[in-house]
């Protein structure tokens, strides 16, 4: 073979390579006689479209439980995801891994936070941070969001009934003694 056709072929398979590449970034190394080519992929996952579920307003008394949820995509696959997690009224954060959500929601992590509403809400700050499988990191901005507590109206207790009777009766009392008080007075 001639050195022009191991040329113009070792330059046709480049430029698949390098096609290939593109489309789907992963390590990639070729070498030939006259080219040697590597393609790194330093780019870490897509982090995107926070949300946290959950009820609208704490279901029990001054305390809330739901969950946070953001999408994680990478072409080389995601290793891991975990955010760090705060309440406003706390200094410190603390790190909670996240799990893979299973279809149809393939590319949605989860992690479950709790807390106390003992002021009537509570706001909370969260950042992501995720790895794919060739070790690069992405980290989000720091998202913040407001759940709110209001009390739920029970059941009427008895003394719901009972105190305005009294005060009722204690008043009928009240004016039943004065006419009676006046009418012999009058006497």
């Amino acid at each position: 073979m001639n050195s022009a056709y191991l040329k113009s072929s070792s330059v046709l398979l480049t430029c698949i390579l390098l096609f290939i590449s593109l489309t789907n970034p992963s390590q990639l190394e070729y070498r030939s006689p006259f080219i040697k080519m590597q393609i790194s992929d330093t780019s870490g996952p897509l982090i995107n479209n926070f949300s946290f579920s959950g009820p609208d307003v704490a279901t029990f008394p001054e305390y809330y439980r739901g969950f946070i949820d953001i999408n994680v995509i990478d072409g080389d696959g995601v290793d891991a995801v975990w955010m760090q997690f705060r309440w406003a009224d706390q200094s410190s954060w603390s790190t909670r891994t996240m799990e893979k959500q299973s279809p149809p929601n393939n590319d949605t992590y989860s992690a479950e936070i709790e807390g106390d509403l003992d002021s009537g809400y509570n706001r909370f700050f969260v950042e992501f941070f995720a790895n794919d499988t060739l070790g690069n990191l992405s980290e989000s901005q720091v998202y913040n969001d407001t759940v709110y507590y209001t009390k739920e109206e029970g059941p009427p207790s008895i003394l719901d009934y009972l105190l305005p009777a009294l005060a009722i009766s204690g008043t009928v009392f009240v004016l039943i003694g004065l006419g009676f008080w006046l009418y012999k007075k009058r006497r």
